[in-house]
């Protein structure tokens, strides 16, 4: 799957490393398409357009788009029914991609949301204020939680680009 500047998705079938066809171009945002991430069940896009558009990764058609965002989304990971999207709004949100429901806006961020990976128990967020957050996932999927209690952890880094740092720490936490 490639994005594409021109607002478009590409899907490719690989059915040998040397046969690739184009199965198919999705189009349907209205900016950019920043991030791309899919699965054997769906292919979730974020654009600059402040949406997410979720397709059917077998049939290519479109499914939904999840709004909430106030400004272009930078980032995102998608994972069984949860997507966590970092945009330049600097939140970041928690979503079920089944219904398209807000689950939760975690802030704390002052400038852009640039990278974000989770796993069962944490999200790690990067962003262009210097600072890599870790997020208890659990209780920011308790809607009862309160939203003081849920960034666990917050690191200073010398870098704007935490992308590197993230992929360097996650392991650990």
């Amino acid at each position: 799957i490639n994005k594409f500047q021109d607002r478009s998705i590409a899907v490719w079938d690989m059915t040998s490393p040397k046969e690739i066809t184009l199965r198919r171009v999705l189009v349907g945002h209205r900016a950019a398409v920043n991030v791309v991430d899919f699965d054997e069940k769906y292919i979730v896009s974020a654009s600059g357009d402040r949406t997410i558009k979720v397709w059917s990764t077998s049939s290519c058609e479109f499914i939904r788009t999840l709004n909430g965002h106030k400004r272009g989304i930078a980032c995102l990971q998608y994972r069984d029914r949860l997507v966590v999207s970092g945009s330049s709004d600097n939140s970041i949100r928690l979503w079920d991609i089944e219904c398209g429901a807000c689950l939760r806006v975690l802030e704390g961020h002052e400038e852009l949301v640039r990278c974000i990976r989770f796993d069962s128990k944490r999200i790690v967020s990067g962003a262009y204020d210097g600072k890599i957050k870790v997020w208890d996932l659990v209780a920011a999927l308790d809607p009862r939680a309160q939203p003081n209690s849920l960034c666990i952890k917050t690191l200073n880094v010398s870098c704007k680009n935490a992308n590197l740092a993230i992929s360097l720490i996650f392991p650990f936490f």
